[in-house]
């Protein structure tokens, strides 16, 4: 071959390459594309569009439904200023669910919030009773008794100890040789 045909051919090697190359590419994108546009089609079709199965969410639990409520309610009740957002965040980790994302927003807020912080406020409490709530095979009724207080302002001067009822929900989770329970709703009714 001679040099001035060289770079011709090497150009049209080149050209015939990226052209073989690109060909699974496009195949690929347009594969991507027919599974798209059947999903558009089902959805059109249901009138609704599957999303993707959320990861399954971990958590420690406890041996027993009641065991494992009583634990979560006497952190939730008892914090201080200072530590109730990592209170809160280990709440978070502790459950699933509709408690796991209260417990993450819960953390979020009262992270920045400078009343609380200004304030020095506290809360202190019991868990007094946890019942089976009627034709709730699942849930729970949570009776506390809690007291707030600020150490850096009279606004709970004099204030009582309050009841609090909550509405627990619990699931079981894990394989059957490891069953544990794990809040996964937290509905404080007052």
């Amino acid at each position: 071959m001679t040099r001035s045909r060289l770079p011709v051919w090497l150009c049209a090697l080149a050209l015939c390459l990226g052209g073989c190359g690109g060909g699974g590419a496009h195949r690929t994108t347009r594969r991507r594309a027919s599974r798209q546009a059947r999903a558009l089609a089902e959805a059109e079709a249901k009138h609704e569009y599957p999303s993707p199965t959320p990861p399954a969410q971990r958590a420690p639990g406890q041996l027993t439904a009641v065991g494992a409520i009583t634990a979560f309610a006497r952190r939730y009740i008892n914090w201080d200023a200072q530590d109730v957002s990592a209170q809160m965040s280990d709440l978070a980790r502790a459950s699933i669910g509709q408690a796991r994302s209260e417990m993450t927003l819960a953390a979020a807020e009262t992270r920045t919030d400078s009343t609380l912080q200004q304030g020095g406020i506290a809360n202190r409490g019991s868990v007094e009773a946890v019942a089976p709530l009627a034709g709730g095979s699942e849930r729970y009724v949570v009776v506390t008794r809690e007291a707030t207080t600020a150490s850096a302002s009279s606004a709970y001067a004099g204030l009582a100890p309050a009841w609090h009822l909550t509405l627990a929900t619990v699931t079981e989770i894990g394989p059957p040789a490891e069953r544990r329970w794990v809040l996964s709703a937290w509905q404080p009714q007052n």
